[in-house]
């Protein structure tokens, strides 16, 4: 079972102001190197991380890692001793202790174990050759142990002396040597690791990555992941030939393309928008369309996101609008083109009503001239829709909304009323005020209409039961059954 994880390790302890870094490192016990020598030779003295393999020197050809032969042999978990017991009863205690935030007592376990670097690299061997594999209290306390070195090592202050990256590289060389559920929680821990805002995976481990996932097919999506803080650590104009390369080269793997397209269109003058059109539309699955949908939601300016949006969507985008509305000046643009779009008549009814759906939190009365206004009805319904998953619906709404269910019939005008029960469905789920009260009663009508269709009518009882005592369907029957 994968430990929970309440809160991120040390980072976050340290962010709250619980927990401080030691103020100088203890001296090293003789004849231990206690840092990690130089990246180019880091793994390859006679301690523990040799068992992970030598980072590449820089002046060796960097070829993909070598996938491990399926009819290879696990490799054993070295023999516990003495210093075997003694670590695995202080990462059980680690786990334990965070996982019952008992900060002091995690402070001074935290600071005995990171005093020695090898500590770290000792466990990531362990780790990779099948050690605690079924021991969930140990993993807890592996992770919180790992994370926490990643941070330290490679901030400013007393662990500066350690060599903070090539413990990143020995974590990222032993991803494909741990099975789950170790590897899915070392991946999170690798990602959530961050000095401040500064994520510690950072742009120059991209060819890392890469050739993790090129060795190691099965489990590229999993490594594409650790994109993401690749892509936030971008400068302007650094890094920008990488993404582009990963991304013409990775069309299969949405996370990839959506991480890559994502940092390319991060560059102001959009410059990369018509390769995100093309992408879309030669997309040949709804993953890697929603996956170019979201880079461009959540990172184009957004005049020219919700333009682009609204010309490429096939009815699906809705967590992108959405997105996209929650940006700064996003409903504005989101408002802007449905207005452009509305000038030219009942064109394009599909991209008005999407764009309807992402704009979630803003103006009600804009939301209501549009459900009473635009010429297409599921547009209409959208708006009242939209409108009615505010926390705080004015009575304005359910006005809006008898009126739409009375004239249901008129195409101009009116609304279904399989959608004017699903907009009361919302005001009962996500209203906080005293709106619930009134959408109970139109329900209550809708239940009791005896025109519209009984399937409707029992979707707007079933909807109404957890809210209303049972006796308020006293006398009503549908289609002559009782409702009970």
């Amino acid at each position: 079972m994968k430990p929970t994880r309440p809160w991120h390790g040390l980072a976050l302890v340290a962010a709250l102001g619980l927990i401080v870094l030691w103020l100088a490192l203890a001296p090293p016990r003789a004849g231990e190197a206690r840092v990690a020598p130089d990246s180019a030779d880091a793994g390859r003295s006679a301690s523990p991380s040799a068992a992970l393999g030598a980072p590449l020197a820089a002046n060796e050809e960097r070829d993909p890692l070598r996938a491990r032969d399926a009819a290879d042999p696990p490799a054993e978990p070295p023999a516990a001793g003495p210093r075997g017991d003694e670590l695995v009863r202080a990462l059980a205690e680690l786990g334990r202790l965070y996982a019952a935030r008992d900060v002091p007592a995690l402070q001074a376990r935290l600071e005995q174990l990171l005093a020695d670097p090898e500590t770290a690299f000792e466990v990531l061997a362990l780790l990779s050759a099948g050690a605690w594999r079924d021991d969930g209290a140990v993993l807890h306390g592996v992770f919180v142990l790992l994370e926490s070195a990643l941070v330290c090592y490679n901030a400013p202050g007393p662990f500066e002396a350690v060599d903070g990256r090539a413990l990143v590289v020995a974590v990222l060389r032993a991803l494909p040597l741990i099975d789950e559920p170790a590897f899915s929680g070392l991946i999170e821990r690798l990602a959530a690791a961050a000095v401040g805002d500064r994520p510690v995976l950072d742009l120059s481990y991209l060819r890392e990555i890469l050739d993790l996932r090129a060795a190691w097919p099965e489990r590229a999506a999993s490594f594409s992941a650790l994109f993401e803080n690749l892509a936030r650590g971008l400068a302007a104009g650094e890094g920008y030939e990488e993404f582009y390369s990963l991304l013409v080269t990775e069309l299969s793997d949405p996370v990839a393309v959506r991480v890559a397209l994502a940092a390319l269109l991060r560059l102001e003058d959009g410059r990369f928008l018509p390769l995100a059109e093309e992408l879309f539309r030669g997309a040949e699955s709804a993953e890697l369309r929603a996956a170019i949908a979201q880079a461009v939601a959540s990172t184009a300016p957004v005049d020219r996101a919700a333009e682009v949006l609204a010309r490429l969507t096939d009815g699906l985008q809705h967590a992108q609008l959405l997105t996209l509305g929650t940006r700064a000046g996003g409903l504005e643009a989101l408002e802007r083109e449905y207005d452009e779009l509305a000038a030219g008549g009942d064109q394009d009814p599909l991209a008005r009503r999407m764009l309807v759906t992402g704009m979630l939190g803003g103006d009600e009365g804009r939301l209501l001239a549009i459900a009473t206004s635009d010429p297409n009805a599921s547009v209409r319904a959208q708006a009242l829709l939209t409108a009615s998953l505010s926390k705080d619906a004015s009575p304005a709404v359910f006005e809006t909304l008898r009126a739409a269910y009375e004239l249901r019939d008129d195409p101009a005008l009116g609304v279904q009323p399989e959608l004017a029960v699903m907009a009361a469905q919302n005001v009962l789920g996500y209203d906080t005020g005293g709106a619930r009260e009134q959408a109970k009663g139109f329900l209550l009508w809708i239940a009791a209409d005896e025109t519209i269709a009984a399937a409707v009518r029992w979707k707007a009882v079933n909807t109404l039961r957890d809210w209303v005592a049972p006796e308020a369907f006293a006398g009503l029957a549908i289609d002559g059954e009782p409702v009970q």
